[in-house]
């Protein structure tokens, strides 16, 4: 694939550097014994394997673009996620886990985990988004705050943290959303927790700041990764 480096924004609104594109998407990217979709506008080379375990270098100050046209849309991410088609489909109780640390409490909030419909060329939003600062809900596909149910919750840095996940995704009242985080509930839901798809649910994990809400200082940040399960019900 053609690498492209796109410069964006001001100084105002952030200037990214142009560095040397190494590879910054991958729909076929091998960790713990897996095929994933990853992507990285830091480059792929700062994810770091070792075992089990997997660090993001995020670095912002650069942005490679890839076909998803992140840096156009002044998005930052490194992530992976399931292959497209792999997750469950809707009415399923499933559960997933993760463990996350972040080196320490700075810069812009940024997204730790979601849950979101894989709509191919259909556009979809998250239905499921834990960040650093709040968890919220969205069972409407838009972005406004109809629909979505969202609760702040404190999220310690430079330990590891252990996150359980029981959802249902359902577009009736039947649905529900339960996290816990080190063995305490930090967001209770119960009703509509999707809207009608065909789609299947996939989950991403990895830092990602949407949209210019980093600063035009925004500094780097380092977060590990283990414990990345799924078990339906």
């Amino acid at each position: 694939m053609k690498m492209k480096l796109f410069l964006i924004g001001t100084i105002a609104a952030g200037i990214f550097a142009n560095w040397p594109a190494e590879a910054d998407y991958s729909d076929h990217y091998m960790w713990n014994g897996k095929s994933w979709i990853a992507k990285s506008t830091s480059g792929l080379e700062h994810i770091i394997q070792n075992g089990d375990e997997i660090t993001f270098n995020f670095l912002t100050d650069r942005c490679l673009e890839d076909i998803h046209k992140d840096c156009y849309y002044k998005k930052l991410r490194s992530q992976l996620g399931e292959k497209y088609g792999s997750g469950e489909y809707n009415n399923k109780s499933v559960r997933y886990t993760f463990s996350v640390k972040k080196e320490k409490r700075h810069g812009a909030n940024m997204k730790l985990w979601e849950l979101k419909p894989f709509g191919g060329n259909t556009w979809t939003v998250p239905t499921i988004a834990i960040t650093q600062d709040w968890i919220n809900i969205n069972h409407i596909n838009g972005h406004g705050h109809e629909g979505m149910v969202s609760r702040d919750y404190n999220f310690p840095h430079g330990v590891w943290n252990h996150f359980i996940v029981d959802t249902k995704q359902s577009p009736n009242d039947d649905g529900y959303v339960v996290v816990k985080m080190n063995g305490e509930i930090v967001f209770n839901y119960r009703g509509k927790t999707t809207w009608n798809h065909r789609f299947s649910n996939d989950y991403i994990f990895g830092p990602y700041i949407c949209c210019g809400n980093q600063s035009p200082n925004e500094p780097n940040h380092k977060l590990a990764y283990k414990n990345i399960t799924k078990y339906v019900h």
